[in-house]
Formats: structure tokens, C-alpha cells, sequence
């Protein structure tokens, strides 16, 4: 037995009442020691998510006492008083259902990867999506498939995601673009004419409705990772990456550039999923501002050291500049927040969800 759904966002404190649940039913015959023929118990939970946590609280127990003699009377009266003030502490990690209902009413996430990293290497972050009740597509960027030399360039990429993209839109489905490093670039670049205003101007249904930026480029016309790392020029960035003949580039040290703050395990499974990709991606010039004519949420990490605070900042300035408003958060992470934050960005990703439809 289950309680309706209740649902509310609270955007200044983003937390939300997720669910009442209607926990437990159950009789016993107590018999000889107090008398009563049935006794029935009914705990209802009430289930919160915040950014940082999942609740289980139960909050109140009501017991339906059957009698088989009026004298038990008071001590039914005592015993429900005593149920109902019952407090208990948290239950910390419960893991939230997914009621399948909820997939079809919530947008559906389209994650672009950052270069040289695999669609894998995201599983965390889209397990913590699809348990939000999200439909997740994590295309595959055909400059991350290791190929030396490359068999594919920049525009490969952006054809990669709009497909994705335009195939959701065209089926009238409504669309969050989750963006990662340099996916920032490739899928912004993939948006033309697929966001809900464009959609909306000729009255039809889908589009793209938000755009979520962690840890990544968010770039004006022309302008391409060359030119952040030009107009910031922070010292010693040639010695991050190593670049080969044949076009291909790869990290000197991943864990170092980014994974530092992940598990050990972490950093043996990301690591082992990188792949050289083309270094020609650093040139490739963004060629659309979807920030311009959509809500953005930017996701600061501000440990990165491969997408410095610095580079950060030149991104969010781009909007400053056009007179653009972008909301904007923060995890105390390095460049990969999508491993050891995945259910922050997942809870990020709801929230902002309710905020922007």
C-alpha cells in the first residue's frame, strides 16, 4: 500500500520532498499480554533528497487498536500517544525508487563526454541519473576513439551529438544537454535549431530546455581552447599533455591532471579508459551560443587542474559580456566531479530540471 506522490522543489534550498510513503502495515495478535484481539501499525516515511544526502525519516506511527474488553481502553489511549510522538534519527542512504511513471514526464539527458574519455567512464554519473528516473544518452566522440593516426576531426564530433539530439527532438521529447570539458564545445556547437525556442517558433514539440556545464568550455562564436589558454595563459600548460607526430595528444599523468581526488579504484578505471584522441579538437572553433537562448547552469569545480578557476571564469565572462544570465554552482572538485559527485550533479540535474520547464 502506497500513499500518493507528493513532489516540491525548493530552489533556494535545493532540497525537495520527494516522496510519502506509505512504509509498513503490519498485525499482530498480541493475545494474552494486553488483550486486544489485532493490533495494526501504519508508519508513514517521509523521504527527502537534498543535494548531499537521502532521508528516510519515519514521522509518524499510528496504531489501530482492537479491543476485546473496555478496561484496555487507557492503555490503548497511552500506547497511541506514545506511538505517535515516536522520533527516530535518520536513515542516511536509502536508495530512491524510480517510479517509471516519472521517465516519461522528465526530459531526457544527453551527456557529452570530454576528450580523450570514453562513454563508460561516466557510468557512476549515469546510474545516479537514471535513479533520479532520467532517460541518459552518452554518445560516443569520434575524436576520443584512440585512432593514430586520427580518422576523424572536430566536426565529426559535433555531427555525433546533434544526431542524438535531433533524433530526441524530432520525437517530440524535450532535452537537458550535460556538458564535460571539452563536450562543452562539441555539443553546444550541435544545438542549431533544436532548442524549444526554435522548436516552439514553429509550433512544434520537443527541444532542447537546459543546458548543464561541469567542469567545461562554455565558449562565444569563434572561439576555441586555444584561445582560453592564450587569453589566460597561466604558466606551464605544455607540460600537462603530450602531443605526437602522427596529431594525437594524450595527459603526461591523468591521475595527477584529472583524478587526484577520486578512490584509487577510481583512478585505475578512468585511467584505463582514456584513449589518444586528435589534438586538432584544440583549434576546433565553437560555432553556436545555445547559452544565449537557453537556460544554463554553470557547474564550477574548483580543484581542476586541467579546466583551472581561471579558464572558468573566462567562460562565464562570455555570458557577462553578452548581458547573459547564467546560474551558477560549485563543487569542491577536481576535473572529474562526474566520478566522486556523481549524485550531486544528478541532484543538480533534477532540481535545475523543475526550475527551467
Amino acid at each position: 500500500m502506497f500513499a500518493d506522490r507528493l513532489r516540491r522543489v525548493n530552489a533556494e534550498k535545493a532540497a525537495k520532498i520527494d516522496r510519502l510513503v506509505l512504509g509498513a502495515a503490519a498485525e499482530s495478535s498480541w493475545g494474552a499480554m494486553f488483550g486486544f484481539n489485532k493490533v495494526t501499525v501504519i508508519v508513514y516515511l517521509v523521504h527527502q533528497q537534498t543535494p548531499d544526502r537521502t532521508l528516510l525519516t519515519p514521522v509518524v506511527t499510528i496504531p489501530f487498536l482492537q479491543s476485546s474488553s473496555r478496561r484496555h481502553f487507557d492503555v490503548a489511549i497511552l500506547l497511541s500517544c506514545a506511538c505517535v510522538s515516536l522520533s527516530l534519527p535518520p536513515i542516511t542512504g536509502y536508495p530512491e525508487p524510480a517510479p517509471a511513471s516519472m521517465s516519461a514526464k522528465l526530459p531526457t539527458v544527453v551527456l557529452v563526454p570530454g576528450a580523450w574519455t570514453a562513454p563508460a567512464a561516466y557510468r557512476k554519473l549515469v546510474s545516479a541519473l537514471e535513479h533520479k528516473s532520467f532517460n541518459v544518452h552518452v554518445p560516443a566522440l569520434p575524436t576520443n576513439d584512440g585512432a593514430r593516426p586520427p580518422d576523424s576531426a572536430f566536426d565529426a564530433d559535433i555531427q555525433a551529438v546533434r544526431e542524438v539530439v535531433q533524433r530526441l527532438v524530432h520525437e517530440g521529447k524535450e532535452v537537458i544537454m550535460l556538458m564535460h570539458s571539452y563536450g562543452g564545445i562539441a555539443g553546444t556547437s550541435a544545438l542549431k535549431g533544436l532548442t524549444r525556442k526554435d522548436r516552439q517558433a514553429k509550433d512544434l514539440p520537443g527541444g532542447v530546455v537546459h543546458l548543464i556545464y561541469v567542469a567545461a568550455f562554455m565558449l562565444g562564436l569563434e572561439q576555441n581552447i586555444r584561445t582560453v589558454v592564450r587569453a589566460v595563459s597561466l604558466p606551464g600548460r605544455d607540460s600537462l599533455v603530450q602531443f605526437a607526430d602522427d596529431g594525437t595528444w594524450f595527459p603526461i599523468d591523468p591521475v595527477w591532471l584529472l583524478y587526484f581526488d577520486l578512490a584509487p579504484e577510481d583512478q585505475e578505471e578512468q585511467t584505463k579508459l582514456l584513449k589518444w584522441g586528435n589534438s586538432a579538437i584544440l583549434a576546433g572553433n565553437a560555432t553556436y551560443e545555445a547559452w544565449k537562448d537557453v537556460p544554463t547552469l554553470y557547474v564550477r569545480s574548483t580543484e581542476d587542474r586541467w579546466l583551472p578557476p581561471e579558464f572558468q571564469d573566462f567562460c562565464l565572462a562570455n555570458a557577462e559580456k553578452a548581458g547573459v544570465s547564467i546560474s551558477v554552482s560549485a563543487l569542491k572538485s577536481g576535473h572529474s566531479p562526474y566520478v566522486n559527485f556523481a549524485n550531486e550533479i544528478a541532484d543538480i540535474a533534477f532540481t535545475s530540471t523543475f526550475n527551467h520547464l
